[in-house]
């Protein structure tokens, strides 16, 4: 299946897992995927922004080329003190983020708890773009947080603002990631708005990716989260590269030796960098036919070396097919 556009594929942001360390590597080590969006920056200040606000975004000062900046804020001075530090290090483009769904995020008004207030939305758009921001702005947002139609109400509102594009993944706040994403309410989205929509969830494999491809031809950019840690190809797959069994065994093992140094480099306690590297092969899992035994052993390591060891072993089991990989994004593990 082939679009009548270019394929746009971006990286979804997670927090505490897709950092700069994992995103410059995952670039580096996977194709297909056109740019990578930063987990959101908070409480970031309307007057001086700390240089470790920004620490996730620059790398030798500067700006890291294929990321996308993200805020999480209801201020207009802190998005656009944001945004303009930001143009200073060479970014052109940040992200708001009025999608996140977490309760601590949503009842501050923040996030997709913002979508029930139109008022305070227009407020902050107006502060906004009176002042002529020197960078682009995009919003990452959900169909609400209580109810599935909040929505409509924004996009009207977006559509008063040169907002590059809209990224929209079709649940509402109080779903969290469970239960089925609501089509119907994405396709009203899009025709309701005046801006490039970016469609966002539950792409866990090419199967997937051409049934939405099917009802939504005119949609260029697609952002995918889960479905690209689960399976790092998942890009390369649906822009028609083949990737071998061999290939792929190859390839993630050399990405998690390469992760796992760099972690260790970085995090000195060996407990915390263990950590972080099972949480990356929580996702990761589903690249195996039998991921509740590849995590079961990730699981019990407590140090690099063992984790090390114990991936070594791992790399050697049988990987999963895009019916097994599709299963997992599902269901994830069982036990967890």
């Amino acid at each position: 299946m082939k679009s009548k556009k270019p394929i746009i594929i971006s990286l979804a942001p997670f927090q505490g897992l897709t950092d700069k360390y994992f995103r410059t590597l995952f670039l580096e080590s996977f194709g297909g995927v056109d740019r990578v969006y930063a987990p959101f920056v908070s409480g970031s200040g309307t007057e001086r922004i700390s240089k470790s606000k920004l620490s996730d975004l620059l790398m030798n000062e500067r700006a890291i080329s294929g990321t996308i900046p993200q805020i999480i804020s209801n201020d207009s001075d802190e998005i656009v003190l944001f945004g303009k530090t930001l143009s200073d290090y060479g970014y052109r483009h940040i992200n708001w983020n009025l999608g996140c769904p977490f309760r601590r995020i949503a009842n501050k008004n923040k996030g997709c708890g913002l979508l029930p207030y139109p008022g305070k939305l227009e407020k902050i758009l107006d502060n906004i773009f009176d002042k002529q921001p020197s960078f682009e702005l995009s919003i990452k947002t959900r169909l609400g947080y209580h109810q599935k139609d909040e929505i409509f109400e924004a996009i009207k509102l977006f559509n008063q603002y040169p907002l590059s594009e809209l990224i929209i993944h079709p649940r509402i706040g109080k779903q969290l990631y469970k239960g089925v994403v609501n089509l119907e309410g994405f396709n009203q989205c899009k025709l309701l708005s005046d801006h490039s929509i970016v469609y966002n969830g539950d792409i866990y494999n090419k199967a997937a990716f051409e049934k939405l491809l099917v009802m939504f031809s005119d949609i260029e950019h697609w952002m995918m989260g889960r479905g690209l840690l689960i399976n790092p190809f998942l890009a390369e797959q649906i822009k028609g590269q083949k990737v071998s069994k061999d290939q792929r065994r190859e390839r993630l093992h050399k990405f998690i030796k390469r992760l796992m140094d760099i972690t260790s480099n970085r995090i000195s306690n060996e407990s915390k960098a263990a950590g972080y590297m099972k949480a990356v092969c929580y996702y990761m899992a589903g690249s195996f036919k039998d991921p509740e035994k590849v995590f079961s052993k990730i699981k019990k390591t407590r140090t690099t070396e063992e984790f090390d060891n114990a991936f070594n072993e791992i790399i050697n089991l049988p990987l999963s097919n895009d019916v097994e990989a599709g299963n997992y994004f599902v269901h994830g593990l069982k036990h967890i």
